[in-house]
């Protein structure tokens, strides 16, 4: 009768430290869910930026521009 009582006391605190890794688990993983909530509030944030610096002709035009000089450029360089 002693040996059940023995098993015992050793199983007791067990289901706390259960509990406890499991919260530990569940914490890293809220904070992983955040970190990339934020990574994807900032970077709709950046797009949004972005899309408000085209809406100027001006700004287009000259980036336009741009660009379309560079690609003359390569074409004329490929083409020699």
């Amino acid at each position: 009768m002693d040996k059940p009582t023995i098993r015992y006391r050793y199983q007791q605190g067990v289901s706390l430290v259960e509990v406890l890794v499991a919260m530990v688990l569940l914490g890293v993983a809220v904070i992983g869910f955040v970190a990339l909530q934020v990574r994807a509030v900032t970077a709709t944030g950046e797009s949004f930026n972005r899309s408000q610096q085209c809406r100027s002709p001006k700004i287009c035009q000259k980036e336009c521009a741009l660009i379309m000089g560079k690609l003359l450029h390569i074409v004329w360089l490929i083409g020699q």
